[in-house]
């Protein structure tokens, strides 16, 4: 049966360990550049920034980027003539409670990517019941990558209506956030290294009553040199790690191993009919045989990363008998939802109280999957979201196993699979 838990305590078991404040001596004595000119030009353009995507109006004043909605209008962003690698950014926002927003970091925008669409990084302002501000989303790419959903008291520092502080430490392929001095996110990406930053004012739709919303930003503040010595220290405990088949070695000190490498064995049945090894992932194509590991667990955690075309269903099998089933399309909704702990419990987006979007992403982009097990508790987590919280005392599922994969139609790819034993 589901045990009923408090939001707070779900939430708390996947962090792995309390959410700590921004150590002091990662704020103080920082020798900041200021992000904003100091008055506007002319004709009320902001020196060293140009507006990309829509029509929003974006002004300076009294210390302030003030952006406005406007309606029938495509996402638009005030966007940094500058280019940056690695830097340490603060700033502080405002936003109306109906107005998502945002800042884009490392940022591109090409003529050869979807005629200049901006895209990349972004940090998230979400004022809405979810509450992912902080969160990194890859705008016009590959989605959300790191949501806080996992840290409660995170997301509930968010002041809707008021200022609000995030900080953004990007170096190397790191990135991490912080949210009112509380750590929201951690990302390990290779995709991007360089770019520019944008002030988002999102598309409100076409009514004319959602014109008009204000997003403000102030005290935005970059520091490029000197980083290390700067920067918080390393938490890898809730580390989403995008480097295909890579492993860091802060997690692999945390016990984390790759349960799967494209040169090294471990699996059985892998050479059966419908099953290949293709350019660093694990393909089925209409498999009938479960490849499995050679080796059993009990508890763990396991992430992957999966790739479904349209109408391709699978599962991924672990404690010999529960699956988190798999499915792109139609055959994936309802009852039938990926991350549904199969013949068990539906999935049911546990994190979002008002989901406007599916938690699997379209049909050929990548789904992050994770799989807790402690002791009794087993939780399902799909691209940020928790589907599955279950308590399995009287469900028959054994306490220990192999982990394996299912593909019953269509082609499904999976890579990037990691597991910490416990």
């Amino acid at each position: 049966m589901a045990l009923a838990v408090s939001r707070r305590a779900a939430l708390a078991l996947m962090a792995g360990a309390a959410a700590m404040p921004l150590p002091a001596s990662a704020t103080n004595n920082v020798p900041w550049r200021s992000l904003l000119p100091p008055r506007p030009a002319a004709d009320g353009s902001i020196p060293g920034w140009r507006v990309l995507g829509g029509r929003a109006g974006f002004r300076l004043e009294n210390g302030e980027i003030i952006g406005r909605s406007v309606e029938k209008s495509p996402n638009s962003f005030l966007c940094s003539e500058a280019l940056f690698g690695d830097f340490i950014l603060e700033f502080e926002v405002k936003t109306d409670p109906k107005l998502n927003t945002g800042m884009m970091i490392r940022a591109l925008s090409r003529p050869d990517y979807r005629d200049g669409v901006v895209h990349g990084y972004q940090v998230e302002v979400d004022p809405s019941a979810r509450r992912w501000s902080g969160g990194l989303y890859d705008e016009q790419r590959r989605l959300w990558l790191a949501s806080p959903a996992h840290r409660p008291e995170t997301m509930e520092s968010f002041r809707a209506s008021d200022w609000n502080r995030l900080r953004v430490e990007a170096i190397g392929p790191r990135i991490r956030t912080w949210l009112n001095g509380l750590p929201a996110a951690n990302l390990v990406d290779d995709l991007t290294l360089r770019g520019f930053f944008g002030l988002q004012v999102h598309d409100v739709g076409p009514d004319p009553a959602n014109a008009g919303l204000e997003v403000r930003f102030r005290d935005m503040r970059i520091l490029t040199d000197d980083l290390a010595r700067h920067a918080a220290p390393i938490d890898a405990s809730d580390e989403q790690d995008y480097i295909a088949n890579h492993l860091t070695a802060e997690r692999r000190a945390l016990g984390w191993r790759l349960l799967w490498e494209p040169n090294r064995q471990g699996w059985l049945m892998l050479n059966m009919p419908g099953w290949s090894v293709e350019e660093g992932c694990i393909v089925a194509r209409n498999a009938t045989a479960a490849p499995m590991t050679a080796d059993s667990f009990s508890e763990f955690d396991l992430e992957l990363d999966v790739q479904m075309e349209e109408g391709a269903e699978g599962h991924i099998g672990y404690l010999d008998n529960a699956r988190y089933r798999l499915a792109q399309g139609p055959a994936g909704q309802g009852r039938e939802a990926t991350g549904t702990l199969v013949s068990r419990v539906v999935a049911s987006n546990l994190t979002d109280p008002n989901p406007d979007k599916p938690s699997v992403k379209p049909a050929g982009l990548w789904n992050r999957v994770q799989i807790m097990v402690r002791k009794d508790r087993i939780q399902h987590w799909l691209n940020g979201s928790k589907l599955v919280d279950y308590q399995r005392d009287d469900s028959n599922i054994p306490a220990k196993g192999r982990i394996s994969l299912g593909n019953r139609t269509g082609t499904i790819r999976f890579r990037s699979l990691r597991i910490r034993p416990l």
